[in-house]
C-alpha cells in the first residue's frame, strides 16, 4: 500500500509483500521497474539536489529504511507503520527466486574485490540463482555518456532478471531513474549497504537493534568515520524538518 508522505510515496508493506510484488513482475513481460529505499539521509541529501528527489518519486517502490522516516510520517501526513531495510527485501526476493529455476541476477558497483565476495556469498546462500555477471565502474562522482554505455552493454549482454546496485546514494538512484528504460532487466534494486553485507565487510546490528529503529546507531559506530559524521550532519537537520512539520501541523489546528 502506497503512503504519501511529503513529496514522496511510500510502501508502507512487509519486505515479504514487496518481494512477492517483484516476483510478480519477473514472471510477467513487462518494462523494468526498480526500487530504491528513503532513510533520514537520504531524505536531507534530497531537499537540496533535485534530481535525487525526482528519482525517489519515480522508483516504483520507495521503501522506508530508517525509523526517522517511520516517525516523520507519523507527523506528516498518512502513517507509515514498519521500517523496511533494503536487506529484508533482497533477501527475501533470494528466497523466492531459489524457489524455482533459472533465475538470474547482476551486481553492478562496489569493488572487484567485495562483487568477488558476493560471488560466494549468493553460490553459498542462493545456488540456484545464477549471478551472470558483476561489474566495478569508475569511483568517479558521476559517470560520463561512454561509462553509462558501457555499464548498459554489459548488463544487457546477459539479461538478468534482477539488477542489483551498489552505487552508493544518491549516484545509484540516479542512475536507475536516468537508465532503467534502456535496461533489459525485469527488476532493479539500489542497495548500496546490500553489497558489504554480503560480502562481510560489515556486520548488521544485533536483531533487537533492528528491532528497535537502532541500526542506524549500530552503523555509525561501526563505520564513524563515514556514516558517523554523515548522520552527525544529517540526523539534526532531519529533526529540523521533523519539527517544523508538527509546529506547523499545531497552527493549522489552532
Amino acid at each position: 500500500m502506497k503512503k504519501k508522505f511529503n513529496e514522496y510515496l511510500i510502501d508502507d508493506d512487509s519486505a515479504v509483500t514487496i518481494s512477492s510484488q517483484m516476483m510478480q513482475v519477473i514472471s510477467e513481460d513487462k518494462k523494468a521497474s526498480w526500487l530504491a529505499c528513503i532513510n533520514p539521509h537520504s531524505y536531507v541529501t534530497a531537499q537540496s539536489d533535485y534530481h535525487f528527489s525526482v528519482a525517489l518519486q519515480n522508483a516504483d517502490w520507495l521503501i522506508p529504511d530508517g525509523i526517522g522516516i517511520v516517525m516523520f510520517s507519523a507527523i506528516s501526513g498518512e502513517k507509515v507503520h514498519q521500517r523496511v531495510a533494503g536487506w529484508d527485501v533482497f533477501y527475501e526476493l533470494n528466497q523466492k527466486m531459489s524457489s524455482g529455476v533459472g533465475k538470474t541476477a547482476y551486481f553492478l558497483g562496489s569493488t572487484e574485490a567485495t562483487l568477488e565476495k558476493i560471488k560466494i556469498y549468493m553460490a553459498k546462500n542462493f545456488p540456484k540463482i545464477e549471478v551472470v555477471g558483476t561489474f566495478s565502474p569508475p569511483f568517479r562522482d558521476s559517470f560520463d555518456s561512454e561509462d553509462t554505455s558501457d555499464m548498459v552493454r554489459r548488463i544487457n549482454a546477459v539479461s538478468p532478471d534482477v539488477l542489483w546496485v551498489g552505487l552508493t546514494a544518491p549516484k545509484q538512484e540516479k542512475w536507475l531513474n536516468e537508465n532503467i528504460n534502456l535496461l533489459d532487466v525485469k527488476v532493479a534494486g539500489a542497495v548500496g549497504a546490500v553489497f558489504d553485507f554480503c560480502a562481510g565487510n560489515i556486520q548488521r546490528a544485533p536483531l533487537w537493534m533492528q528491532r528497535t529503529g537502532l541500526e542506524w546507531l549500530h552503523r555509525s559506530l561501526s563505520s564513524p568515520s563515514k556514516l558517523g559524521k554523515r548522520n552527525a550532519i544529517s540526523n539534526p537537520i532531519f529533526l529540523y524538518f521533523m519539527v517544523r512539520t508538527w509546529l506547523a501541523k499545531l497552527w493549522r489546528i489552532k
